[in-house]
């Protein structure tokens, strides 16, 4: 009789062993339906959903080999649109280029402390991701990693990331704030573009660079302070940037990209540092500038970089400017007061397409405006005597020295004179 209730006690124990302790490895718990591949150590790479078509999918521990399963491999979710939850196994190492691109019902995930690397457009157009959980320890966030997660709201990356492809956030519309890694040294191109909802900008004090479009199109953006280490702004950096009233740029800047803050329509009022050239349409469209200040150090304007600046009305420009290009400030017919190495000259600018801006304010026979009176203008004076196309394309009122509204012989002889000194 004894021994009967023993054998019946332990018939029990071994069924509910069997209930709640799965014999054999731990992907008895896992989802079915995975496809996995072999590294040849040991290890294992989720490569494919395959057949699984749970909303909520379990990786296991191991694979049905009883291998590890240290990565999700490239696109194993890929358009995998009714997931709406993964739960990852802690010894996941590295999420792969495009694990998890277009899951666009996948709402959150929870990133195991194991992770180093998280691959290209690892969760692009995740269009309701919400919420990201990243370990400290995590090293490696790939280029488009969260594009287009328009449900994205905040992200912090932690200290431990040293390497972060372009356009990380991407489009994401709804990202109002993340915190970026203090020992970042730059911030690639496209980071932020597109994040209408960005309010603010936070930049480690180590960060020496801008990459190009690493701003642009944050609608909401409204003041900038970058940090003393800055020295590179790329183009178009924070084009588009329609909210951003105040702009403080450190003296440590030495160059800006083509069209970095065209369009900044809100900026009323800017003090540049004395880097060699503004380029190209740098400040063109800024509509709302009315008073620019250029520090010395400033050499060239370059064509259209403050072109359309329709409310711009006083500008103070350095000793050291040599060169102010065509176009340049081009807008409506208006004068412009400007302080030029402590002297007050008037400037024009007119709509005309040829010479945008030219000095009223000149030196007789000063055809190409170099502040020197000699040969190369005679020539200039000469072509434009014998071709109304030159004339055209020529400052008038240098050439007419003897203000009777006529370019002529009589000018060409005064012009010798000067140069001759006789005058």
């Amino acid at each position: 009789m004894k021994n009967r209730r023993w054998t019946a006690l332990a018939v029990c124990v071994l069924l509910l062993i069997q209930l709640y302790i799965p014999l054999g490895p731990f992907y008895a718990t896992g989802s079915e339906g995975l496809t996995f591949v072999s590294n040849g150590d040991g290890s294992c790479t989720l490569a494919d959903v395959g057949d699984c078509k749970d909303t909520v999918v379990v990786v296991p521990e191991t694979s049905p080999a009883g291998e590890s399963v240290v990565a999700i491999g490239r696109g194993a979710f890929r358009g995998c649109r009714n997931l709406t939850d993964v739960e990852l196994p802690s010894g996941i190492k590295r999420i792969e280029a495009q694990a998890f691109y277009g899951c666009t019902s996948l709402t959150g995930i929870i990133l195991p402390p194991e992770l180093t690397e998280l691959g290209e457009a690892a969760f692009e157009n995740c269009t309701s991701l919400q919420d990201v959980l990243l370990p400290y320890g995590i090293k490696s966030v790939g280029k488009n990693c969260f594009k287009n997660c328009d449900s994205l709201a905040y992200l912090e990356l932690p200290d431990s990331v040293t390497e972060m492809g372009q356009g990380v956030f991407y489009g994401c519309e709804a990202l109002y704030g993340a915190v970026l890694p203090n020992g970042l040294l730059g911030i690639p191109a496209q980071t932020f573009a597109g994040c209408k909802s960005l309010e603010s900008i936070c930049l480690s004090a180590s960060a020496e660079e801008i990459g190009d479009s690493a701003y642009s199109g944050c609608t909401s953006l409204q003041e900038i302070e970058l940090p003393d280490k800055i020295k590179k702004i790329g183009g178009s950096a924070f084009a588009g940037c329609s909210a951003l009233a105040k702009l403080t740029l450190p003296d440590t800047l030495q160059s800006l990209g083509a069209h970095a803050f065209v369009g900044c329509t809100s900026l009323a009022k800017l003090t540049l540092p004395g880097i060699s050239e503004i380029p190209y349409g740098a400040f063109e469209g800024c509509t709302g500038l009315q008073e620019l200040s250029l520090s010395e150090g400033t050499r060239t304007i370059a064509s259209y970089a403050f072109g359309y600046c329709s409310s711009l009305q006083r500008i103070s420009l350095p000793q050291s400017l040599t060169e102010i290009s065509t176009g340049a400030f081009c807008a409506d017919d208006r004068i412009v007061v400007v302080n030029f190495s402590g002297d007050h000259e008037v400037f024009a600018v007119t709509e005309d397409n040829g010479v945008l801006f030219y000095r009223l304010k000149y030196l007789a026979g000063d055809v190409n405006l170099n502040d020197v009176v000699d040969a190369e203008d005679l020539a200039l004076l000469l072509s434009a005597i014998e071709s109304v196309e030159v004339l055209d394309k020529l400052p008038f009122e240098p050439m007419d020295l003897n203000v009777d509204g006529r370019v002529d012989a009589e000018d060409i002889a005064m012009l010798l004179s000067i140069i001759e000194g006789s005058i």
